[in-house]
């Protein structure tokens, strides 16, 4: 809803006819030859706004966004001092007609203006249909709505059309995918799966590291000249809604090196969030440049200091195949997947029978697990971490000096 007087529409479709002195200076210049001061952006309207015009206009379909206006002018008169063309409000028209919305004018109480354009909303129809295949990316479909066997004045109000996927910019991607993550919107074009754990910092925060793996099926169909794109978007969310850290990753593979490996094992990308003690939502998007998306959204509690606690078990991925990707950020941190002198690959779901068990706030000789093969154990920075076989889906529990301390579903 634009709340306005509007704008000089002579600006988009040139000279008020109400303009008579413009229109006589033009013709007496003409008579005269002076062609130099005849303005025809002024008669006919400039090319430059009109072009803008029409850029908004699909910003704004492109966007479902239908826009509608309250004149604020109120009851405009036939005339004033300041001259006919400022009593005008054609420029709201212009906006608010091409997607599809209404204007509210010629009245002074703004609270029946509001009346007015909601009470047509308090019954709507919502009519879907299956949309031809895609023919061209970014090609705009019109769309039509008649209305049969009703009796007297029906006015009809609906978006004016839709655009086929693939020619959104970044900002149109953008908003795309805060709707997405803001409203946990599911997403089936890329199959994705991730996991989050958190390992005790020295500052008061955690060291978050996130894994996303991407399945590159996807990625494959899209690629262009030899070349898959991917964007990759991670935010932890609070309990107050607020956004505590994120990642935010573009992707770019060279089939002519990476293809089989992309085929064979996906993407496995790995990125580094830092947070203080608390409870948080790890929401993960992740964008291809053919507009699908995968996402996903797991819960994450990053323990207190002095807390003991049993972080989400991480599998071991013993053969990885999948193209891995560090963000940049995780350069300066530590790496956390780590027993003794030995790193370990982790990934979101299990590929072998190793899985690894980090618990803040303990020694490792303080530590038992009953239920799996114990082939590992070594005291990290904050806690204690666990190697385990596991040949089958089974619960593990985890023992403290003998204490039950926290039971653990692997899948």
């Amino acid at each position: 809803m634009l709340l306005s007087e509007g704008f000089d529409a002579s600006l988009i479709q040139g000279r008020d006819m109400r303009d008579q002195a413009g229109q006589q200076d033009d013709l007496d210049a003409i008579t005269r030859g002076n062609l130099a001061k005849v303005d025809s952006d002024r008669i006919f309207g400039s090319a430059t706004q009109l072009t803008n015009l029409a850029r908004l206009e699909r910003a704004f379909r492109g966007s479902d966004v239908v826009l509608s206006a309250i004149d604020l002018r109120g009851v405009r008169g036939m005339a004033e001092a300041a001259g006919a063309i400022a009593q005008s409000n054609d420029g709201l028209f212009l906006l608010a007609r091409p997607t599809g919305g209404m204007v509210i004018h010629n009245s002074n109480d703004l609270a029946d203006s509001f009346r007015r354009f909601l009470r047509p909303q308090e019954m709507v129809y919502v009519l879907g249909f299956y949309a031809p295949p895609p023919a061209k990316a970014s090609a705009f479909h019109p769309l039509q709505v008649k209305v049969t066997g009703t009796e007297g004045r029906v006015t009809v109000s609906h978006r004016s059309g839709y655009y086929d996927p693939g020619g959104a910019d970044f900002n149109e991607r953008l908003l795309s995918t805060s709707e997405i993550v803001m409203n946990d919107v599911p997403q089936t074009g890329l199959k994705i799966t991730t996991l989050a754990a958190a390992f005790p910092g020295a500052d008061g925060k955690a060291s978050v590291p996130v894994l996303v793996d991407v399945d590159a099926a996807a990625l494959l169909e899209a690629a262009k000249d030899d070349r898959a794109y991917a964007e990759v978007y991670v935010y932890a969310f609070g309990d107050d809604g607020g956004i505590r850290d994120r990642l935010f990753q573009p992707l770019t593979f060279d089939l002519k090196k990476l293809k089989e490996r992309l085929r064979a094992g996906g993407v496995r990308y790995y990125g580094m969030l830092s947070l203080p003690p608390g409870r948080y939502t790890i929401k993960t998007l992740v964008h291809n440049r053919d507009e699908r998306n995968g996402f996903a959204r797991t819960s994450l509690v990053v323990p207190k200091a002095g807390e003991t606690a049993l972080l989400t078990p991480i599998p071991i991925d013993e053969a990885p195949k999948a193209v891995l990707v560090k963000a940049p950020r995780t350069d300066s941190e530590a790496y956390p997947f780590t027993v003794g002198t030995q790193k370990f690959i982790p990934c979101t779901a299990r590929a072998g029978g190793k899985v690894a068990l980090y618990v803040v706030g303990a020694q490792a000789d303080e530590i038992a697990v009953e239920g799996a093969t114990v082939v590992g154990k070594m005291s990290s920075p904050g806690g204690v971490t666990v190697v385990v076989q596991v040949d089958k889906a089974t619960e593990v529990t985890v023992k403290r000096n003998g204490a039950v301390l926290q039971r653990a579903s692997i899948q």
